[in-house]
């Protein structure tokens, strides 16, 4: 396979950011895949899985994330939903993942090309939608990570007024399961509607990922999944 990236031939160079910012000082980034490669390695031969998989290489599909987060965190429910349960059963799902892009998001500590407000996303969002075995119906689950925490103890970024976040109010508020209204919310996105598995309420979000999760494992190493239950993601 090609791992190399590239800048996406789509869009402005002016409105990407391509090598430089992954190799700036202060940088703990790794290029977050926001649709994994696994996730479009198929086709009628191997060459279009290749292709697939060559496709997901563009700057485009990456976003700055902290390596704790992208190898362990976000890693560990990619490869729960992909292998544990998607390939498992023999499913076709849909997943749409993304950044919470906001007016204020910290500031980059490191200038790149004389740019000195580069702006870093402190949310991700993954929105699953599924059917199950004996019904149906269409249902649908949506999840929050956060990299806030990790950012400012590696003095990645200046620290901000976190006033506007919401997710900030609580202990240990760096990854949550949530209503897919919050994810619309964040996001100014709508999703169709389905059958939504999740019922707790945002007043009190449900913490489902702490700080102890994936202690186990090496940094960097693949796992099978996250070690703590996701509500209704049972497939």
């Amino acid at each position: 396979r090609k791992d190399s990236w590239r800048l996406d031939p789509r869009i402005n160079r002016n409105h990407q950011w391509g090598a430089e910012l992954y190799k700036a000082d202060k940088s703990d980034f790794d290029k977050g895949h926001m649709t994994k490669r696994e996730d479009v390695q198929w086709g009628a031969t191997p060459k279009e899985a290749r292709m697939g998989a060559e496709l997901t290489f563009f700057y485009t599909n990456a976003v700055p994330q902290v390596s704790n987060l992208n190898r362990q965190i976000w890693q560990s429910l990619e490869t729960y939903i992909l292998k544990k349960e998607t390939v498992k059963r023999g499913m076709k799902i849909n997943l749409f993942t993304g950044p919470v892009l906001e007016d204020g998001d910290p500031v980059f500590k490191t200038a790149v090309k004389g740019n000195q407000k580069i702006k870093i996303p402190t949310l991700f969002w993954k929105v699953i939608y599924f059917r199950r075995d004996n019904d149906d119906k269409l249902y649908k689950l949506g999840f929050l990570m956060g990299q806030e925490a990790l950012l400012l103890k590696n003095d990645i970024v200046f620290p901000r007024d976190r006033s506007r976040n919401i997710f900030m109010e609580f202990p240990m508020s760096e990854t949550y399961q949530v209503k897919m209204s919050t994810i619309e919310e964040f996001t100014k996105l709508e999703f169709p509607p389905a059958y939504e598995l999740y019922k707790k309420t945002e007043a009190t979000p449900l913490q489902k990922i702490v700080d102890r999760v994936q202690a186990k494992n090496v940094l960097g190493e693949e796992t099978d999944g996250p070690d703590y239950e996701i509500e209704g993601l049972v497939l």
